[in-house]
């Protein structure tokens, strides 16, 4: 679901002067007033006399206190304010409606830029600082990236200008969008939406909403790519999500145009952030880096939300890229278990070294990802025993040499900075509006749901061994409206569970099912997985929202029982003269049938049938088949003309 952004065109000045742009709306002899930033002409110039104290020649950005490398966004630095309402027309300075912070904010001349008022800094990262500002011409919070100092030369200025170029190309609902790029007293900066909220290098959110996130994720990167931008730098830092949850993919930085732009580009250098960026970047390959190398990255980025630790770390840089280059990642529900097996599969394909083992395309794990959301089978598989060892064996060759090398003459560029993730909190985040009391309400019954499906999940029940788990399950879910636990906790924490759980279930029976040779062998599995939908059922009756996804239990139990009652098979061989039709029948169920005889009937299921005979002169004749053998051939033989003549026996 897409969002729809009104943006007003703004009357913007030409970097580094007060005068209108050439070609400007109004009157062409106004100018820019350096104080509160509003054009006027010269017959209102004396009412701008006070303002000229406001000079521009004391700005400048204060020095961040801390420097990641790359641009993050801290919830705990940015205040909190109050959306002037749209459609509000431009107030003077100092205007009393203005929110306190601006207001406070706007005595200070060294925070004025152009129509800008610097409120708050709120980020620092390779290229720039970034801070919180208030835009007085059209009243709306924005946020403004200045190139650092260091970085101010040609090509550093040329970089800038670039990220500003591409991400002010692209157009959607999850990519934050550039509203200027401009310069004030040799200082460069863009002034971007604002993002209210947090990156989501510290996301701790339900599974489902969590893979919401993660396709709207990749279909905006998706749309970059089909503009010919390539990120290059994307991680759980560049992703902000607003308080209702929204993402918008951030600082396009390093980003790479797929067409041109060779100029900007150091042959062998290594750029990015070591732990999410794929192989050939981390080799220095820049020729190779394209479309997929950001679905790498994206798979990276999935990894360590989910699993809360990157994909790979240690102690420096280099030695993260030699395990980019060189190791496969840890299986990511061996750190989190709560991780549904399709979702781990779903991330290593994406992660694969080789670029044409990975998803073709953003969309593609976009497409994946909601066919997991829907209960379809998702197309990615998990590699072989066979594949890795053979992967492994051929990266411990002179290819390692080589990449240490490249890494040596060139060094690393971009951010190694690796912090432990905080604790696991609730399983469903927080709730707005929530009293402390019914937050401990409320965690503490997703406590106790958390050991419950813990005994009770499919993989680890054991039949026997706490007799009313089920029936404990559903007592618990009944406290649901008494401990005020939210609709989205109870979809996305109950429902969520019991669907894979109840998937995991249905897929081993259809393994089974398919290959009938395996079914005595995996009777005793079978049965278990029987067994658990009984139990399944059960916790089923405790909640309305677990109803339809119990609607897969029938089937499961039917191919089950199946599997359970096979006893083997034998051969029927019908040589009844005149020539008749047959039907195998257990019950009034048909479970073979023919238009002629004699005929050979193989493979049939060892169990008690009715044989039923019909011939259209000599009517119909019903011949018991029981107690036969397994692997034994059995013939039918007689007269339809003589009832007492057809009987059975074996060859």
């Amino acid at each position: 679901m897409g969002r729809r952004r009104v943006i007003i065109p703004t009357l913007m000045a030409e970097a580094g002067s007060d005068k209108p742009r050439k070609g400007a709306v109004g009157d062409q002899t106004s100018q820019r007033c350096v104080g509160c930033g509003e054009m006027y002409s010269q017959d209102s110039a004396s009412k701008h006399t006070s303002c000229q104290d406001y000079s521009m020649a004391n700005f400048s950005a204060p020095a961040p206190t801390e420097s990641d490398r790359t641009i993050v966004y801290s919830e705990s630095n940015v205040e909190k304010s109050n959306q002037v309402p749209e459609g509000a027309t431009k107030r003077k300075p100092g205007d009393p409606n203005w929110p306190e912070e601006v207001r406070t904010a706007a005595k200070e001349p060294k925070n004025l830029l152009n129509q800008y008022i610097l409120v708050a800094q709120i980020g620092k990262g390779g290229m720039g600082t970034v801070w919180k500002a208030f835009d007085r011409s059209l009243l709306r919070w924005v946020a403004i990236k200045f190139l650092t100092t260091a970085d101010g030369n040609e090509e550093g200025v040329l970089r800038f200008k670039r990220e500003a170029q591409l991400a002010g190309g692209l157009r959607h609902p999850n990519i934050a969008p550039i509203y200027e790029v401009g310069e004030a007293r040799g200082q460069h900066f863009i002034a971007m939406e604002f993002i209210d909220g947090a990156s989501m290098a510290n996301a701790q959110l339900p599974m489902k909403d969590l893979i919401d996130i993660f396709i709207k994720v990749a279909q905006g990167i998706e749309a970059a790519h089909k503009k010919g931008v390539i990120h290059r730098d994307l991680k759980p830092q560049n992703i902000m999500l607003t308080s209702d949850n929204w993402p918008y993919v951030m600082d396009f930085g390093l980003a790479k145009a797929l067409r041109g732009d060779s100029s900007l580009s150091v042959t062998g250098a290594v750029m990015g952030t070591p732990a999410y960026m794929p192989p050939e970047q981390a080799q220095g390959k820049l020729e190779l880096i394209d479309h997929q190398s950001d679905v790498y990255s994206l798979g990276a980025t999935m990894y360590a939300i989910l699993s809360r630790k990157a994909p790979f770390q240690a102690e420096t840089a280099m030695d993260i890229l030699m395990k980019v280059c060189n190791e496969e990642p840890v299986p990511p529900r061996k750190h989190n278990t709560e991780i549904p097996p399709d979702i781990e599969t779903i991330v290593l394909k994406a992660m694969q070294k080789k670029k044409e083992d990975r998803y073709a395309s953003s969309q593609d794990l976009a497409d994946d990802l909601k066919r997991f959301i829907a209960n379809e089978e998702i197309q990615a598989t998990r590699p072989g025993f066979l594949t890795h060892v053979m992967r492994r064996a051929k990266r411990n060759k002179s290819l390692v040499v080589a990449i240490v090398v490249v890494l040596v003459a060139v060094g690393v560029v971009g951010a190694v900075v690796l912090k432990p993730k905080p604790p696991v909190g609730p399983i469903s985040g927080g709730v707005p509006g929530e009293s402390e009391e019914d937050r401990q309400l409320r965690v503490k019954w997703e406590d106790d749901w958390g050991k419950l499906t813990t005994d009770l999940s499919y993989d680890r029940w054991k039949q026997g061994e706490n007799a009313k788990l089920a029936e404990l399950a559903v007592a618990h879910l009944k406290e649901i409206e008494a401990k005020k636990v939210p609709p989205d906790t109870v979809r996305s924490v109950v429902m969520r569970w019991f669907q894979d759980e109840v998937t995991s279930a249905r897929k081993d029976v259809d393994a089974i099912f398919k290959d009938r040779s395996s079914w005595t062998q995996n009777s005793d599995k079978a049965l278990r997985a029987q067994n658990w939908c009984a139990q399944a059922a059960i916790v089923a009756g405790g909640h309305e929202v677990l109803k339809k996804p119990a609607e897969l239990i029938p089937e499961i139990v039917k191919k089950a029982e199946a599997v359970t009652g096979f006893k083997g098979t034998f051969n029927l061989r019908i040589d009844v003269v005149p020539y008749a039709t047959w039907e195998l029948k257990q019950g009034d169920r048909v479970v073979k049938s023919g238009a002629e005889t004699p005929v050979l009937v193989e493979e049939i299921p060892v169990a008690e049938y009715t044989l039923v005979l019909k011939h259209s002169e000599h009517g119909t004749i019903e011949v018991p088949v029981k107690n036969v053998v397994v692997t034994k051939t059995y013939q039918v033989k007689g007269l339809m003309s003589d009832k007492k003549s057809i009987q059975i026996v074996p060859k």
